[in-house]
């Protein structure tokens, strides 16, 4: 019994599957990356949002100041300048302890901290702007509701934003 060995070549058939392949790799990792934010798509404009700090003690709350450049706590990364503070305002908080009435008459007292406040910042940024008109800044998108890591000298905080407006479109 003699064995014939075949030999296997490469043809054109094999480069066509070889660069397919490449091809599907390549678009997995970029709709991976574009999804992440980590490659930006879009034009960029100017935001401006608001930024709510909660529970801050009142010697605290003067620590920030218009014109002041503010970073991403988190990453270091400059995240725009300081263009409006409004503080201090004092937190509040339903008390359910003083719930009065009865049935769907119940009415909750709103108390306020006596020595915490809410401190809002303006912050003014250059935003990627996505293709569905989401203001994307170091990453974070900018929503209402949507968390920011700020540091701006001595204040750091975790603060949420609650108000949005995109500039120069």
């Amino acid at each position: 019994m003699s064995k014939t060995k075949t030999k296997s070549r490469f043809n054109f058939v094999d480069v066509i599957i070889i660069l397919a392949i490449i091809a599907v790799v390549a678009a997995i990792v970029w709709i991976v990356l574009v999804q992440s934010g980590t490659v930006k798509t879009g034009k960029t404009a100017r935001v401006e949002y608001t930024v709510r700090f909660t529970l801050v003690r009142e010697e605290y709350s003067t620590y920030v100041k218009t014109g002041d450049t503010v970073t991403n706590s988190g990453t270091g990364n400059e995240i725009g300048s300081v263009i409006a503070v409004r503080h201090p305002e004092k937190s509040k908080y339903r008390d359910i302890r003083s719930i009065t009435g009865t049935g769907d008459a119940k009415t909750v007292q709103v108390s306020e901290y006596p020595d915490l406040y809410d401190v809002y910042v303006t912050v003014s940024s250059e935003a990627t702007i996505s293709g569905d008109g989401i203001a994307t800044v170091d990453g974070n998108k900018i929503l209402i509701g949507a968390p920011i890591y700020f540091r701006d000298g001595l204040f750091a905080r975790e603060g949420y934003v609650i108000a949005f407006e995109i500039k120069d479109m």
